[in-house]
């Protein structure tokens, strides 16, 4: 044996793999092991300290032989550093080592894109200057080999594929070699056999490329079995028990209890772990840290490190609980924790530093929860990832690496970091056997101990959960070390490795990487992934953007197909976290190409082209339909996967974050998220902050609509809203509405609403919502007021979308924030910071939030703001005082040169919700005196603006409050007369403003006689000639000139004096109002046809519904006389009979009914929609009737929406004893014009009329319904309910009208009478034959008409029997048809029998 002392230099190590060939040797007989692999230079540097530590460790006892046998064993992980260089790896030598050994492989080669011999080359080139430079300084050696390594990477091939479909293609189904022992030595030897030589050999030429149709053939032949060869792990590592002499020092009993370590039997590890505990380091406790077993562990030390790797990974729970609890004993031992120290830091070559970090890291990350807060414990108390005590190990940039490259690996090839740490001992040679005998060897049985270890699938699993876990905590510490502290360029690039995001995904074949999903069959594994998502999301935000392309698929991919319920649980708050900062990853998905993710196995490189031209062409990138959303869009029909509780509150959010390209207008996220409004369990966000926009975001939303009211008309109901020239801008009509007609706007505001309004404490902590809520109610209040007028914030269809409810909400939540505050003088303060034009000091408060909203609005000045400003100071003032009024009119005057919108709605609150303050009658006497300086030329803008301000000034009529002295008065008007008899050009905002302001001057100046009464006619004659309805620009006019006369007329009524002057001008003054009623009333009676007018029982407005109820009751009545007389004369059955279409819209529409206890006009008007179905009924013919029924019957309008309206308003679907009581109510009347909101009845009384009447008009089909119904209970409450309010009524009636003067006349005569007995509801027709009466009795039940009236034959004479029952028949069947007993039919009408 040849010894030496000298410790190797890495050029003679790197020399050493050149001698062996590992290069050529690797890639041969290792290629499949390998699996994924991020692999550094600190690969070739730590078997460069392997064989270093031999020599150091005891450099007499060893030969050359030994150090190369080290250099061998490295093989394996050499191989895997050259395959780490290449950006893909295997697929690339899978690909090459095929060419180069094609004689013995049948699968056809992929790709020829590059030389394998040239790369080998290159490589050897590389090895060999390293080679050459042995006395340089090792640092600089081991940067020139990093950088030609580089070099070497950026030469291969780009194609990126995985390596897991690498060992798809070599292992179909498993792991196993299927050859024979003798193939399998045949390989091993042509494997060692070939030379350089043979390798560089050219490609054959029949192995080159094949056309189309050769490779349609090739695929036709059988295929012949490839050779897998079996996995070789890495090569059994000494243990120190011989290597360091220690078996020789250590005590007997410890020696067994470290060598049984070795044993593979699970029992026998678990007995050791627990003798080492219980044998020695408790009594190494017990002795303290001064007793002699402390220093018999510390030399044991190297024996446990070595094993502890295995024992953290180990298949049996048990084991790995035992071995942290160990661990943890050792650590918490004070000697024992420093020697760690020092071996990590100063003894350990990088492999140990990696495989004991790694695997303890792993431990403490471990599936099972017991096992994972012993390691952990033990974790924290030794490691640190920032600077710490001494006795903590610092996780710089000499650890941290290593440990992410071993989580990295087990994350990705947990079989192969399994089988790195657990090598099978070498196999015994097999026994020779017979030539020519073949002797099938019978495979050995398993032994206990392997059938109780875990599968493969679950190893995999497990040490996946675990490498998730560890990488999740690592980015969270790198996170929490400096605000924005980068991640590794090493954990980015892991990042962006699509078979990592495969562990999202539950299915076998993920659609976004070409692998089986790592999270197939393992939802724990998808759970840590998606915690793993979690932690990335608090990463720099430029670094996560980078990711985008991959996470935006694999996440938007993975969620909406997840059918676990416990992985929706950890799911929810980084999906919602990743759509919140990274809306755009849906417009990302849409457009991702899926192809580029597909590798099929019978696929290739050869055949792309050829492919590529078979396939369609791709869809336009701005058509083509998105994936993920066709996935959402079944979540949803599938209730959330089960998870609805869960589900339904954060669709909500995530609709908001769908771009438009998506067709997300399909769908209302108010719609889902009134479904249930809670916190699913699993998951933590704050609210509003985590889910919705932030405030700069709703901000700029709100800054980008139009600030101007929706009309200038509006002036006819809030007299603050200026004239048409004092719009900024024409309104701008988005496209972009939900099914309920909301823009985006509206949808975050409305479901910001919602959420305050559960959560009175998220309320309070954002007040800076409730601008945009106050903002909202202006848009709602606005469209409600004109709905014809376009809306940037509502669509036409919002005006059925409850928006009455939407505003009591928004003054709910307003009235409770403005009125919950402790500190008494918070509004002072802020009206103290507003005088000093200062920002207020306390954010987040009410005082703050005040200043601020009079601050925007003295800055903007425009009109959105300050209508905001006056609704706040309307709640501000409810309890404010004179003294503080009086400031608050400083400061209206304060601002009243550079914001005057501001001033005089501040001006207007004092005036109209605080005391009258002194400083607030001055200022009315001021304008009043300035109204004469300012002359006709300036009267259009000046004039016009001090009338305004007069005008908000000016007190409500019914206060005490005096508006101006007289004489004031009288010169507001003589400053008036002069602009308007001038030679200037007035306009008439100038004249509508001066008639608004007659209004408030009439009163005062009743008693005094003079010109201005003859000017205040001449205004109301000129406003009154130029108003018309149609024309909305008049309407504000039109409306102020009306209120005025009607003031005259009030006024005159009590003034003598006054009544005189008024006698002379108000016949041409109420003529004209006469004739601007007129048409317009002919201009509604002139409408005949309900199509156009039946929409109008749909208004948000309650007078406008009952108004618009009694103008079609009257077209009904004509369109029902026009059909019978029509119908009447028809013979060809070309009269068109059909129910309006726009009638038939409204009764099929879905009523609000979770809002029918606020009396939702929706409601009311859907319910006068039926009034007017049942209107038509009215005095019809038989003809025109059974028409009408047939359509309701074909529609099934009664059954689908009729009857589910009636039995909800009624509460008959909540059982009988909750049904609405009827005792004190006419069912059999309803006046519309007195029906009143905000009663607990008026809904329910008016669906009982209308029960009534459809009792009355269709009972067939009520009748129907009834005895179809399969619920017993609902169908015996309704019987008894009718009953018992409703067939007493209805009998009485038909009773009433058949003993009636005119039904008497109709029916009654010498031959035929009718008797009515209604003590029990009977009614006997009698006819007389020559002497001799046919005589029939109709007994009508209780519950008429739900059930049939019944007839019975009292005298039958001279009439055959089976005429006779026809005749019955009859008659029973065109009462039911008729309904009324009036329709009794005479003898004569029916068909042509004779009587004998």
């Amino acid at each position: 044996m040849v010894k030496t002392k000298n410790v190797p230099q890495f050029a003679d190590f790197v020399k050493e793999f050149q001698r062996f060939h590992i290069v050529e040797i690797a890639l041969y007989e290792q290629i499949s092991d390998v699996e994924y692999f991020i692999v550094t230079v600190e690969d070739v540097k730590r078997y460069y300290f392997i064989s270093q530590e031999v020599f150091i460790g005891n450099p007499g006892a060893y030969d050359v032989e030994i150090v190369f046998r080290h250099i061998r064993a490295a093989r394996k992980h050499f191989s895997d550093f050259l395959l780490g260089t290449l950006p893909a790896p295997a697929m690339f030598f899978y690909q090459t080592m095929i060419v180069a050994d094609s004689v013995r492989r049948s699968y056809e080669p992929l790709s020829y894109n590059y030389s394998f011999v040239g790369l080998i080359m290159r490589l050897r080139e590389t090895i060999d200057e390293i080679a050459a430079a042995s006395k340089s300084d090792y640092e600089a050696d081991v940067q020139r080999f990093e950088k030609k390594v580089a070099s070497v990477k950026k030469a291969a091939i780009s194609n990126d594929f995985s390596c897991q479909l690498f060992r798809d293609k070599m292992a179909k189904g498993g792991g196993k070699s299927s050859a024979t022992s003798g193939t399998r030595k045949k390989h091993a030897k042509k494997a060692a056999g070939p030379s350089h030589e043979e390798q560089a050999a050219p490609i054959p030429k029949d192995l080159k490329k094949l056309t189309k149709q050769q490779r349609s053939q090739k695929k036709k032949e059988p295929r012949v079995k490839a050779y897998i060869p079996p996995v070789k792990p890495a090569p059994v590592q000494p243990d120190p028990l011989e290597t360091t002499g220690l078996a020789h020092s250590l005590p007997p009993d410890l020696l067994i209890v470290l060598r049984s370590f070795n044993k593979k039997a699970q029992v026998t590890k678990i007995r050791a772990l627990e003798e080492l505990q219980a044998g020695w380091i408790d009594k190494c406790r017990k002795e303290g840290e001064d007793g002699a077993l402390v220093y018999v562990l510390i030399d044991m030390l190297p024996v446990w490190l070595h094993h502890v790797p295995a024992l953290f990974v180990h298949p049996s729970r048990r084991v790995r609980l035992l071995a942290a609890a160990v661990h943890l004993s050792f650590v918490q031992i004070s000697p024992i924790r420093d020697q760690l120290l020092s071996f990590l830091r100063d003894s350990a070559s990088p492999s140990q530093i990696e495989s004991i970090l790694g695997t303890w890291y792993l431990a403490a990350h471990d599936i099972e929860k017991s096992v994972a807060s012993t390691a952990l414990k033990s974790w924290t108390d030794v490691i640190t990832f920032a600077s710490g005590p001494r006795d903590q190990l610092l996780l710089d940039d000499h650890y941290l690496p290593s440990l992410i490259t071993f989580i990295q690996r087990a994350t990705l090839d947990p079989n192969g970091i399994y089988m790195y740490l657990n090598p099978p001992p070498p196999a015994a040679p097999a026994p020779p056997t017979k030539k020519g005998v073949r002797k099938e060897e019978p495979e050995p049985p398993r032994s206990k101990a392997e059938e109780l270890e875990e599968s493969d699938t679950d190893r995999k699993a497990r040490l996946r959960i675990g490498g998730l876990g560890a990488i999740r905590r690592i980015v969270g510490k790198i996170a929490l070390q400096t605000l924005h502290a980068s991640l590794p360029d090493d954990l980015v690039n892991f990042f962006n490795n699509p078979a990592l995001w495969s562990s999202l995904y539950h299915a076998d074949q993920c659609p976004f990487v070409g692998v089986e999903s790592f999270g197939y069959g393992q939802h724990n594994v998808r759970k840590s992934a998606w915690a793993l998502i979690l932690s990335l999301l608090s990463a720099p935000k430029t670094q996560v953007e980078s990711l985008l392309p991959l996470l935006s698929v694999a996440t938007l991919r993975s969620a909406w197909v997840e059918s676990d319920t416990t992985v929706h649980t950890v799911m929810w708050q980084p999906l919602l976290k990743f759509l919140k900062e990274f809306p755009r990853a849906w417009e990302i998905e849409r457009v991702h190409d899926y192809s580029r993710d597909e590798n099929g196995d019978e696929d290739s490189d050869s055949e792309s082209s050829d492919v590529e031209a078979e396939k369609p062409p791709a869809p336009d990138a701005a058509t083509k339909p998105s994936a993920a959303y066709q996935e959402f869009l079944h979540f949803l029909e599938l209730g959330c996967s089960g998870t609805p509780l869960q589900g339904y509150p954060t669709v909500v959010i995530v609709v908001s974050t769908i771009s438009s390209s998506a067709n997300h207008h399909l769908l209302s996220p108010g719609d889902i998220f009134e479904m249930v409004l809670q916190r699913p369990p699993g998951i933590t966000f704050n609210l509003p902050h985590d889910i919705f926009p932030s405030m700069q975001e709703i901000d700029k939303i709100l800054d980008e609509l139009s600030p101007d009211p929706i009309h200038p008309s509006l002036a006819v109901i809030q007299p603050l809203i200026p004239p048409a020239s004092a719009f900024t801008e024409p309104a701008r009509t988005s496209t972009m509405f939900d099914q309920r007609g909301f823009s985006t706007y509206a949808r975050i505001v409305d479901a910001l609403l919602q959420v305050f309004i559960e959560d009175r404490q998220i309320a309070k902590n954002n007040l800076w919502a409730i601008r945009h809520f106050q903002a909202l109610e202006l848009y709602v209040q606005d469209f409600i007021s004109i709905p014809s007028a376009k809306s940037e914030v509502f669509a036409a269809e919002a005006i059925h979308a409850s928006l009455e409810t939407l505003v009591s909400r928004v003054e709910q939540v307003t009235t409770y924030i403005l009125t919950s505050s402790t500190n008494e003088r918070w509004r002072e303060t802020a009206l103290a910071a507003a005088l000093d034009n200062r920002p207020s000091t306390s954010s987040g408060t009410l005082t703050a939030f005040l200043g601020d909203i009079i601050q925007r609005s003295r800055t903007s000045d425009n009109l959105r703001d300050s209508r905001i400003l006056r609704n706040i100071l309307q709640h501000v003032f409810r309890d404010v005082e004179k003294d503080e009024a009086d400031r608050w009119m400083q400061l209206a005057r304060k601002v009243e040169a550079t914001a005057p919108e501001t001033s005089m709605v501040i001006v207007f609150a004092v005036t109209n919700f605080a005391p009258e303050p002194l400083r607030l009658d001055r200022y009315r006497n001021e304008l009043a005196a300035s109204l004469l300086g300012i002359p006709p030329a300036k009267a259009n803008v000046e004039g016009l603006l001090t009338l305004r301000k007069l005008c908000a000034s000016a007190p409500n009529p019914e206060s005490d409050v005096v508006f101006l002295p007289q004489p004031r008065a009288v010169n507001i008007t003589k400053a008036c007369q002069q602009w308007i008899t001038s030679d200037e050009d007035i306009d008439e905002e100038v004249v509508s403003a001066i008639t608004a302001i007659f209004y408030h001057l009439a009163p005062i100046l009743q008693d005094i006689s003079g010109a201005h009464w003859e000017f205040a006619y001449d205004i109301m004659e000129n406003n009154l000639e130029g108003s018309s309805l149609t024309d909305d620009t008049t309407l504000g006019t039109l409306a102020r000139t009306l209120r005025l006369v009607t003031l005259m007329q009030d006024l005159c009524s009590t003034n003598k004096s006054l009544r005189a002057e008024w006698e002379e001008r108000k016949m041409p003054i109420l003529t004209m109002v006469r004739d601007l009623a007129t048409v317009s009333l002919g201009i509604i009676l002139a409408i005949s046809d309900l199509l156009k007018m039946c929409h109008l029982v749909t208004d948000s407005s309650v007078e406008v519904q009952k108004m618009a109820y009694r103008f079609l009751v009257i077209a009904a009545k004509k369109r029902t006389e026009f059909l019978v007389i029509e119908a009447g004369v028809d013979s060809e059955g070309a009269v068109n009979m059909d129910l309006s279409e726009s009638l038939l819209n409204i009764l099929q529409r879905s009523t609000a009914l979770e809002d029918i206890s606020l009396e939702s006009p929706n409601v009311f008007g859907y319910l006068l929609g039926w009034m007017l179905l049942f209107d038509l009924f009215h005095e019809s013919s038989l003809k025109v009737r059974s028409s009408y029924i047939e359509q309701l019957r074909n529609l099934d309008v009664i059954v689908a929406y009729f009857i589910p309206t009636i039995l909800n308003l009624l509460r008959l679907d909540q059982g009988p004893h909750k049904a609405f009581k009827l005792d004190i109510w006419a069912v059999d009347e309803f006046h519309v014009e007195y029906y009143e909101t905000g009663s607990n009845f008026s809904l329910p009384v008016l669906a009982a009329h209308l029960y009534y009447r459809a009792l009355l008009t269709v009972p067939s089909l009520i009748h129907t319904w009834v005895t179809d119904c399969k619920d017993r209970q609902l169908s015996s409450s309704i019987t008894n309910y009718t009953s018992q309010c409703f067939s007493p009524v209805i009998i009485r009636t038909e009773l009433t009208h058949v003993r009636s003067p005119e039904s008497t006349s109709l029916l009654v005569d010498e031959n035929f009478t009718i008797k009515v007995a209604s003590s029990v509801n009977e009614v006997v027709a009698s006819y007389s034959v020559d002497e001799h009466q046919l005589e029939i009795k109709l007994k009508i039940p209780t519950d008429w008409p739900l059930h049939k009236i019944e007839i019975k034959d009292l005298k039958r004479v001279g009439v055959d029997e089976n005429r006779w029952r026809a005749w019955i028949l009859a008659v029973q069947q065109i009462i039911w048809s008729h309904v009324c007993l009036f329709a009794i039919p005479h003898p004569v009408s029916l068909p042509d029998e004779r009587i004998t």
